[in-house]
């Protein structure tokens, strides 16, 4: 009986062990995939947006007029949509068929077989609601599409070609680089973390401390627009 009643203690003891490493495995591989799908939907929607910004002005004939916009219209077929140029905003067109003009709408500029958002000519993206969205005209109506989710908090900042920033409006034509700062965060918090850091965006501006459970990352890319001021 005393060796029936060791057997079994020594077996509840390692099945308490046992268990305890597969909860702190799985909270661990959660915590991980959380993170990993942090910085792919952050580097994801930052590699749309900076391969866009290099497009920001391209006009190869020199008479479609490129370049940032501010408190403009885009227009589609079915419908107008206010779009500008600020510190969570950015627009500006690019004429990709090189027909002279900014088209309207979107045709399949790049030959792949699809009209998607690649193949846009007025080209603008917001930060609203925690997301990155860009404008679409891709079915012929006026739309925001989600290319971000998740997203705390984002900046644009203007800089002229010596490296000063750029006075918006009046020097939106001396736009020459971009710097984005975007600050991501997980979908979901974690109970047993304290997140007290601060972000500085490129600008200066500090975001948090938000002294919450949520595991946050920030990313700053500066963009050359090289086709502006040609």
């Amino acid at each position: 009986m005393v060796e029936l009643m060791v057997t079994l203690v020594i077996a509840a003891i390692v099945t308490v062990a046992l268990y305890s490493a597969y909860v702190a495995q799985n909270r661990n591989s959660s915590i991980t995939q959380g993170v990993s799908e942090l910085q792919q939907n952050i580097r994801a929607g930052l590699e749309l947006l900076t391969t866009d910004l290099r497009l920001a002005g391209y006009d190869p004939t020199r008479s479609a007029n490129t370049g940032f916009v501010r408190g403009q219209n885009f227009t589609a077929p079915a419908g107008t949509v206010a779009v500008t140029t600020d510190g969570t905003n950015v627009a500006f067109t690019a004429d990709l068929d090189g027909n002279g003009s900014v088209n309207t709408s979107a045709s399949d500029v790049n030959g792949d077989g699809r009209t998607d958002l690649a193949d846009q000519e007025q080209i603008a993206y917001r930060f609203s609601n925690n997301r990155l969205q860009k404008f679409s005209v891709t079915s012929g109506a006026v739309s925001w599409q989600t290319v971000a989710e998740n997203i705390e908090n984002m900046e644009f900042r203007y800089l002229k070609g010596d490296g000063t920033v750029a006075a918006l409006p009046g020097e939106i034509d001396e736009i020459r680089m971009v710097t984005v700062s975007i600050l991501g965060r997980t979908s979901s918090g974690d109970p047993d973390y304290l997140n007290t850091d601060s972000y500085t965006a490129a600008s200066g501006t500090v975001w948090g401390p938000y002294n919450d459970n949520v595991r946050r990352r920030l990313l700053i890319m500066t963009v050359q627009c090289r086709n502006m001021g040609l």
